[in-house]
């Protein structure tokens, strides 16, 4: 009787180390690797001096992005090279198959308003089963001229194809 319990346990034990193994889920391994991306949207500028509030076309941004694993289980480093010549990186959290983009600081000139904003981005996206990423990035800013003027996106798509 003991016998045959530890082979059912052992049967088990194999069965569900099969279901798990066998997940569609993304994994660390598969985000790895080289994307072309698109970053777009729309954005609010709000002139604290006069109450005046703006709603502009932020600057599309196209470039090369690079995932890379770092040391710690869950956590991917981002390198985006835009194509207007800016680099930055930020560091993502991946889990099943949602990333988070911690946040990072950089500057981002907007054409509509003709001013350079200094700016806190973040935000969260999808790993799809394509192997590309849709996500919402989150921007708000300050002008680096006029100290009364705050810049604040809440609809920007991020989507990234990875390069074969």
């Amino acid at each position: 009787m003991k016998t045959m319990k530890k082979l059912a346990i052992f049967v088990l034990g194999v069965v569900l180390m099969g279901l798990t193994s066998c997940s569609n889920e993304p994994s660390i391994k598969n985000i790895t690797g080289m994307y072309n991306y698109k970053l777009a949207g729309s954005a609010r500028v709000y002139y604290q001096a006069t109450g005046e509030t703006k709603q502009v076309v932020m600057n599309t941004e196209t470039g090369t992005m690079t995932i890379v694993r770092t040391e710690e289980a869950d956590e991917v480093k981002i390198t985006m090279s835009a194509n207007n010549g800016d680099l930055y990186a930020m560091t993502g959290v991946v889990t099943h198959d949602t990333i988070f983009f911690e946040p990072v600081s950089r500057d981002i000139y907007v054409d509509a308003v003709e001013d350079l904003f200094r700016c806190q981005m973040n935000g969260e996206g999808q790993l799809l089963n394509d192997g590309s990423i849709s996500a919402r990035i989150y921007i708000t800013g300050r002008a680096h001229e006029e100290e009364n003027v705050n810049l604040t996106a809440t609809d920007i798509k991020l989507y990234a194809t990875k390069i074969k």
